[in-house]
């Protein structure tokens, strides 16, 4: 969803977009909205030539799903693809996250860490490498280590919304310490930066700039969803666990209380060499998630969102904008398009019919 709607900004912000899409249903959506889709997979060098030719900058928003075994096989194809087949010094730019940090699940503070504990930050380190080496000599290489994704298309957005109709937010020292979120709108102003050459080759943290304080987030979603915001201290003494962060676990002695919570550590390192015994432990995952799930969407009380402290590391981009007032104009054109209010692209192309919704969107 984070390309979908990178793609969108960049086509209304006055770039030409090419959207390689593995499947006619996968460009379904942008195909609507007026964008030109190419149909294939870079994971073949043969359909890589023919769908990279005549790019000016290649962006890989790709994530891999089913086994980590299967994930990093398919993320050295694909990156090595677009590194090795992509017109000659042709910038190529990998999105990757800031939990590539290392990041455990349960984390309450942002630092480098040796071992990537999630399977997802394993996956990101991996693509990184490959990039890397297989960019070397060839071409200009990126590395933009998303933080938190916002905008129309964005799951974590439409939850923001839903914990500020729950009730009270609580959040430390009321919300007024810097977040580490971005808009997309931000993520499309990067890459046209880089495809004008304002940026050198290298690893960046790509963040709101100026940061966004968390107040200002809530602020924003609050203010698009109608409702009224009410933001506590944490810590405050009528507070209660509950949404998004406030799962209670039950200590069934230290053994097992670490091993859950290096669960994805283990996952990525060991479990990646023994496909059927990941595929077992992601199905019963996946049904505590789901139980996890039902049990907050029930949950009336007060939300504690899992925000992250510490300073925020890594290189910043030098040609950004600050979103807080130069996002409105095209965000709105983007939300036009996913609530299928027909704003066509594509130069002498209407629209004679009214549109169907494809998305979900915040509004």
């Amino acid at each position: 969803m984070v390309g979908r709607e990178v793609a969108l900004f960049l086509a209304l912000m006055g770039g030409e977009v090419v959207p390689i899409c593995r499947s006619r249903l996968a460009g379904a959506f942008l195909e609507r909205c007026g964008l030109t889709c190419r149909y294939g997979s870079v994971a073949f060098r043969d359909e890589a030539v023919t769908l990279l030719e005549d790019c000016d900058l290649v962006a890989d928003f790709s994530l891999p799903r089913g086994s980590l075994h299967k994930c990093l096989t398919a993320t050295r194809d694909l990156v090595e693809n677009c590194a090795l087949c992509a017109p000659a010094r042709v910038p190529l730019v990998y999105i990757s996250s800031i939990m590539a940090l290392g990041v455990p699940p349960n984390a309450g503070r942002l630092r480098k860490y040796v071992f990537a504990h999630t399977q997802y930050a394993a996956l990101k380190r991996h693509g990184e490498r490959i990039g890397r080496r297989s960019s070397k000599g060839r071409r200009p290489f990126y590395v933009l280590r998303l933080g938190q994704v916002h905008g129309e298309l964005q799951g974590v957005s439409a939850l923001f919304v839903d914990e500020i109709r729950r009730g009270p937010i609580y959040l430390p020292e009321a919300g007024e310490i810097p977040s580490y979120t971005v808009f997309c709108f931000t993520i499309a102003e990067a890459l046209q930066a880089i495809a004008a050459g304002k940026e050198k080759p290298g690893t960046y943290t790509l963040v709101s700039s100026p940061p966004w304080t968390w107040r200002e987030v809530y602020g924003h979603f609050s203010r698009r969803a109608g409702v009224a915001l009410e933001i506590r201290p944490a810590g405050s003494a009528d507070h209660r666990y509950g949404g998004i962060g406030g799962v209670a676990r039950k200590v069934l002695g230290l053994a097992v209380q670490q091993a859950y919570d290096h669960r994805e550590l283990i996952q990525a390192y060991g479990l990646r060499w023994f496909p059927g015994l990941e595929t077992r432990i992601r199905a019963w995952h996946l049904r505590r998630l789901a139980r996890s799930e039902i049990g907050a969407m029930e949950s009336k009380q007060g939300s504690w969102p899992k925000t992250l402290m510490g300073e925020l590391l890594g290189r910043r981009l030098v040609s950004l904008t600050d979103s807080r007032s130069t996002m409105d104009e095209v965000a709105e054109k983007v939300r036009g398009l996913v609530r299928a209010e027909p704003i066509r692209i594509r130069r002498g192309e209407g629209s004679s019919h009214k549109a169907v919704p494809w998305v979900r969107s915040l509004g």
